[in-house]
């Protein structure tokens, strides 16, 4: 009986410890985080996040944005941090862009930045971005990438040879110096107007990549 009963409390005491092991509840510590848009995913990271395997919820009043994907508008977010185990916790994030804009929410310059790849937001403040109304690039620029809301393009200045990827086919402006502009419309779905090239005055495109 004595055996038995040694036998039943380290049981029972290895189980205590198991389910003690089980609800630490832990804090995770996150600070407030501005990243700056890139046309990709966001992601928050946590400080005591070890393993790696925190999931990630963005939430935007202002936005109407709730989900577990990482949102593609610049703004600021409240970001819900959960993982099991550990206590939720929450923090600021606000996703920034180099680029400026009017209160239409039109292209009207680039802040000063070393970046050799650009990518425009759809969106900003919940308003889709239509047009490029006024945008000089520095010769650090190789690459622009301009979102599928873009409708017009204004004034666009490169100083070396650049590649601007299309998601649309935006009217661009008969003024416009394209000597030194490589248009990419990989991305452009459906029939090209045969008409757009020649009335555009676009006489050289480089289909880049996968085809």
């Amino acid at each position: 009986k004595l055996i038995v009963l040694i036998l039943l409390i380290c049981i029972i005491s290895i189980f205590a410890v198991i389910l003690v092991g089980c609800d630490y509840d832990e804090e995770i510590v996150l600070n407030d985080y501005t990243v700056k848009y890139n046309g990709r995913d966001h992601a928050v990271i946590a400080t005591n996040d070890i393993n790696g395997d925190f999931t990630y919820r963005y939430v935007s009043e202002e936005l109407d944005y709730d989900s577990e994907q990482a949102p593609i508008e610049v703004g600021r977010y409240t970001v819900i941090v959960s993982k099991e185990g550990y206590k939720t916790t929450e923090c600021n994030l606000e996703i920034t862009t180099d680029f400026l804009f009017d209160n239409n929410s039109n292209v009207v310059g680039r802040e000063n930045s070393n970046d050799s790849v650009l990518y425009i937001p759809a969106k900003i403040k919940g308003k889709e971005v239509k047009e490029i109304k006024s945008l000089e690039l520095s010769k650090t620029v190789k690459e622009i990438h301009l979102p599928r809301t873009i409708e017009k393009i204004t004034a666009l200045a490169v100083e070396n040879e650049t590649v601007v990827y299309l998601a649309s086919t935006p009217e661009i402006s008969k003024g416009l110096d394209l000597t030194t502009i490589i248009f990419n419309i990989d991305n452009v779905e459906g029939n090209i107007d045969v008409n757009y090239f020649a009335s555009n005055g676009i006489t050289r495109v480089d289909i880049l990549g996968e085809n």
